[in-house]
């Protein structure tokens, strides 16, 4: 049996977005595409999360802020390497 804690889509992006704001600050417009992976044995995460600002928002190209989002989607990853595809 599986012991690793699984949760949807949509509460990994919400925790995303809280981590990379509790780092950041407000973090603005930003779209998430999940990646599904392939499962099976060895394989820690069955996900991955693709990221793009809006283009309107101004803070665009802001390296700290992609860094910072980068770094939650880790964290997230590595907190909740497993989701539940509804």
């Amino acid at each position: 049996m599986d012991t690793l804690q699984a949760i949807t889509p949509r509460q990994v992006i919400e925790h995303v977005q809280e981590l990379a704001t509790a780092d950041y600050g407000p973090i603005g417009i930003v779209n998430f595409e999940f990646i599904p992976l392939a499962n099976g044995p060895g394989v820690k995460a069955n996900w991955d999360l693709a990221f793009r600002v809006a283009p309107a928002d101004t803070d665009t190209l802001n390296y700290s802020r992609i860094q910072t989002i980068q770094r939650a989607i880790a964290e997230a990853q590595a907190a909740f390497p497993r989701v539940r595809w509804p």
